[in-house]
């Protein structure tokens, strides 16, 4: 945050206060995540609150934190939702299926290891504008979707050929 920059309290409006860092402390997976917050007090109503570039480089402070912790179900979810991945594309990317990203968070399945790995990989690199990773995973979950549709139209294609014959027996019997 900028030493001059003007804040505004959101409660009241006055510019101004006295800012002091504060520890936010996020308990994930029963680890505890400490990270300094610069945290405003206005002069005016007393509300505290955390300037708009301030509660961002909280929030990549805390990701850098998960993404080098230890892997768990609420670590995995943290980074997920950082990185704007849903369930379902998590899945796609990492090879297994909604269900299986689902029971990794809710803690129904252990976490698994390479999978934290990567995509505290692909966090990590995020927050350094990199996307290394990223495009890695999306290259070889292209590759998998196109090796599935294949497979999908090949199955289709026996099928229709079995229905033909299936056919040619129905006449030669009647």
């Amino acid at each position: 945050m900028q030493p001059d920059e003007v804040k505004r309290c959101p409660g009241c409006g006055p510019e101004g206060g006295e800012t002091q860092q504060e520890t936010l402390r996020v308990m994930l997976d029963g680890v505890e995540y400490a990270v300094a917050q610069a945290v405003t007090a206005c002069a005016s109503c007393g509300e505290s609150f955390v300037a708009g570039e301030e509660v961002e480089r909280t929030e990549r402070a805390l990701v850098q934190a998960v993404a080098e912790g230890t892997s768990g179900p609420q670590a995995l979810r943290h980074l997920r939702r950082w990185l704007g991945w849903s369930g379902v594309r998590l899945g796609e990317l990492l090879g297994v299926t909604e269900v299986t990203v689902s029971r990794w968070e809710n803690g129904h399945r252990e976490v698994d290891g390479n999978a934290f790995a990567l995509v505290a990989r692909v966090a990590l690199e995020a927050l350094e504008g990199g996307e290394g990773t990223r495009r890695w995973l999306e290259r070889r979950a292209e590759r998998a979707r196109g090796e599935r549709d294949t497979q999908r139209r090949e199955a289709l294609e026996e099928i229709a050929a079995l229905g033909q014959t299936m056919e040619q027996d129905d006449d030669f019997f009647r």
